[in-house]
């Protein structure tokens, strides 16, 4: 299970190095022009405000510092996308790649049970995922010391298990999806359009107070990076969602691969 493990690391290694070092530039980016937006953060508030809530975003917009800042500017959106896309990337080349590819067979053909393959595939996944989150938060953190950005450093390692629990549910999902398909392109185009309904229900939710009820069926609205940088909190309804999701899937997962007949 652990050579199989590290087989995943190395096959995916130089995915996993483009995302974190793509993820490194952004954050290290964002974090850098803050001291040269925080002056005039009211007035740009003033301007773009409501463009935040179209977006989705909930609470109460602001620059006024950098928990504030990143939880928008860095959290608000572009990361959950992008981790969105890295997360379902993984699932689809992790099962369905190497069934389309017939590199699975391989690895079926030895005496180990395949829920250990499956599983030494998920935790390939969300150590990757591990990966991406710290080149997330923890530049931000050295870009601030060095910068001299007064910040709170509970706020990011809320944020920091936020952004997991985000990211393993997608994974987890995809997973799934990807023990039941043969084409890794499959996959990307139901997980695509299931991540882009939840993106646009939630962003209806916030044009549309009448249509509300619809965040509900959307990660993104239970990704609340606000509450987790400003507040400190992350709420039981996130922590619910995302880990049930990634358990059912993770056993459904299990089943599947289990039970279906693969060709080798």
């Amino acid at each position: 299970m652990i050579q199989s493990l590290y087989r995943d690391l190395r096959l995916r290694r130089n995915v996993i190095i483009i995302y974190c070092l793509i993820i490194l530039a952004l954050v290290s980016l964002y974090t850098a022009i803050y001291p040269s937006i925080q002056p005039h953060a009211a007035q740009l508030m003033s301007s773009v405000g409501n463009i935040y809530k179209y977006l989705g975003i909930e609470g109460k917009t602001s620059f006024s510092n950098l928990a504030n800042y990143t939880s928008i500017e860095t959290f608000g959106f572009t990361w959950p996308i992008l981790a969105s896309i890295f997360a379902i990337g993984l699932a689809g080349a992790t099962i369905a790649g190497e069934i389309e590819k017939g590199t699975l067979g391989m690895l079926l053909s030895l005496p180990i049970p395949r829920w250990k393959i499956f599983l030494s595939k998920y935790l390939s996944g969300l150590l990757s995922i591990l990966l991406l989150v710290i080149f997330s938060v923890l530049p931000i953190i050295l870009a601030a010391l060095l910068l001299n950005i007064n910040f709170h450093t509970t706020g990011f390692i809320y944020i920091a298990i936020l952004c997991l629990l985000f990211s393993f549910a997608i994974f987890s999902l995809g997973l799934m999806f990807s023990a039941l398909m043969n084409e890794k392109s499959h996959l990307y185009g139901v997980m695509g359009t299931i991540v882009l309904l939840m993106y646009i229900a939630n962003t209806i939710a916030g044009l549309k107070p009448s249509l509300n009820n619809l965040k509900y069926i959307s990660f993104f609205h239970f990704f609340n990076s606000q509450k987790a940088l400003v507040n400190n909190h992350i709420s039981l309804i996130s922590w619910a969602t995302f880990t049930g999701i990634s358990i059912v899937s993770l056993l459904i997962g299990l089943i599947v691969i289990s039970k279906r007949d693969i060709v080798i």
